[in-house]
């Protein structure tokens, strides 16, 4: 018998959410979340590929067909030389966050890119 939580995961799943706003929403454990996903799978009630409705997942799906990996915000700060680092965290404003100011260099990159040619 399948349980009314499996069902739920399934729809969420389906509608494109993320695990972890479907965690929540359910009050689900990372792992609760993952056995009724995988109880999902084994009963056909989703397909094995991530749903393409959300941009996430499309992100994450575009990167997968080329056997590329998203990576981890905290990687890009510790491959840098320790001088570096230290530069690019002094400029995290108080009260923000390290992937807001990358976003903001990359952003600001790649106007500089395309507003010359």
């Amino acid at each position: 018998m399948i349980s009314t939580r499996v069902y739920e995961v399934a729809a969420a799943f389906k509608a494109g959410n993320s695990p972890r706003t479907t965690q929540v929403q359910l009050r689900l454990s990372h792992d609760q979340y993952y056995r009724a996903l995988k109880k999902a799978r084994d009963n056909h009630l989703v397909t094995k590929l991530l749903p393409m409705r959300s941009e996430y997942y499309r992100m994450i799906n575009g990167l997968k067909e080329r056997r590329a990996r998203l990576g981890k915000v905290s990687a890009v700060a510790m491959n840098l030389e320790p001088k570096k680092r230290e530069w690019l965290l002094s400029q995290v404003p108080d009260g923000g966050r390290l992937d807001e100011l990358l976003t903001c260099i990359i952003n600001d990159l790649y106007e500089e890119e395309f507003e010359e040619k």
